[in-house]
């Protein structure tokens, strides 16, 4: 009687062969969710972002007299997305000069992974406009 051979796998090559399949969906999932986080890290930041320019955008419109009587907080309406957002707004005098205006505006919220995280921005403001001393 005559054996057939037949080509198989041994059980240590199957083994190998799972193993290693099983540390490459680990990596590719991995790095997925790396992704994932620094994609909502992003957001994050965009929203900062968006937020501060916004609360910019309406203190740039206000006459001087109000500029110079601005409170010290804000809430711009993209701020509702960020983890315990608040908004705070620097004034002073620039340059030792009363006709110039430096105003910071600064955000501070929480992460989605809960860590500090700021942003800020600072614009000038004259009595008489832009380029006008």
């Amino acid at each position: 009687m005559r054996l057939l051979k037949t080509k198989s796998f041994t059980i240590v090559e199957a083994l190998l062969a799972i193993i290693l399949i099983a540390i490459v969906v680990v990596a590719f999932f991995a790095s997925l969710l790396i992704s994932f986080d620094y994609l909502r890290r992003v957001m994050e930041l965009r929203t900062a972002a968006l937020a501060l320019q916004e609360e910019v955008s309406l203190v740039r419109e206000l006459p001087f007299s109000n500029i110079q009587s601005l409170g010290g907080t804000f809430s711009a309406s993209g701020m509702s997305s960020l983890h315990n957002a608040t908004g705070t707004i620097l004034r002073s005098n620039y340059g030792g000069q009363n006709n110039i205006v430096k105003i910071t505006f600064k955000l501070d919220w929480t992460t989605f992974d809960g860590k500090y995280a700021n942003r800020s921005i600072v614009t000038l403001m004259t009595e008489h406009g832009i380029n006008k001393k």
